[in-house]
């Protein structure tokens, strides 16, 4: 067994098969476009509840519209930073 505390990695290729499981299934450069997502799943979950987020609304809008009109799409986090610098 390898030293690693988890008795069900017996090999090389068992790490290697949890490093690739555990490895992000996107880029930093989509990160606008996955806030975007998440915001709309964090809205539809207050909804559901009958929470009112008008700080989720606004922020949602901004993502959308960075995303959507302002060639925010491919972007990472930063790029958002640059946008209100420019206002």
């Amino acid at each position: 067994m390898l030293d690693c505390g988890i008795p069900e990695l017996r090999s090389p290729e068992d790490i290697k098969w949890l490093e690739v499981k555990l490895a992000p299934a996107s880029s930093e450069e989509e990160a606008a476009e996955l806030m975007l997502k998440d915001l709309g799943l964090a809205l539809a979950a207050a909804e559901d509840t009958g929470a009112d987020t008008p700080m989720g609304q606004m922020a949602a809008e901004l993502y959308r519209l960075f995303v959507e009109e302002e060639g925010g799409r491919g972007m990472d986090f930063s790029a958002m930073i640059k946008r209100f610098e420019r206002q």
